[in-house]
C-alpha cells in the first residue's frame, strides 16, 4: 500500500531525515512512505507559477497513494498546516482511508486568548 505523508515537516530543517524515518516506519510494516517533497509521477508543465506547479505534484501524489496519514499538530498557530489538512481532506473526497495525529496533549485551542 502506498501512503501519503501528509504534515508540515516539509518546512523544517530536518525534512529529510524525517522523511526518511517515516519512509522507514513504512517500509518495516509493508508499505511505501510517499513524503511530499518526493519527485512526484507525473510532473507538472513547465512554465506554470511555481505555487501551481507545487500544487498539481502535490495532488499527483495523494492520487498515487492508497491511504493518507496526516500529521495534524498545531503548526504555526493554533491549528493544524493548512496544506496538510486540504490533503486530508482532497484524499477522503477520493474515498481513500485517511488518519491523523498529534505530537501534543493540549486540547485544541488552548493556545488562543481572549482580547
Amino acid at each position: 500500500m502506498r501512503i501519503y505523508l501528509a504534515g508540515p515537516e516539509l518546512f523544517l530543517a530536518d525534512a529529510d531525515r524525517i522523511a526518511a524515518a517515516k519512509r522507514a516506519i513504512c517500509a518495516a510494516e509493508g508499505h511505501v512512505g510517499v513524503f511530499p517533497t518526493e519527485p512526484p509521477p507525473v510532473p507538472p508543465p513547465a512554465g506554470e507559477p511555481e505555487w501551481f506547479r507545487l500544487y498539481l505534484a502535490n495532488e499527483a501524489h495523494i492520487r498515487s497513494c492508497d491511504a493518507l496519514i496526516a500529521n495534524l499538530t498545531p503548526f504555526r498557530g493554533p491549528s493544524a498546516d493548512p496544506g496538510t489538512v486540504y490533503e486530508l481532506g482532497f484524499m477522503r473526497a477520493l474515498g481513500r482511508p485517511i488518519a491523523g495525529f498529534m505530537n501534543t496533549a493540549a486540547r485544541f485551542g488552548s493556545g488562543i486568548h481572549e482580547a
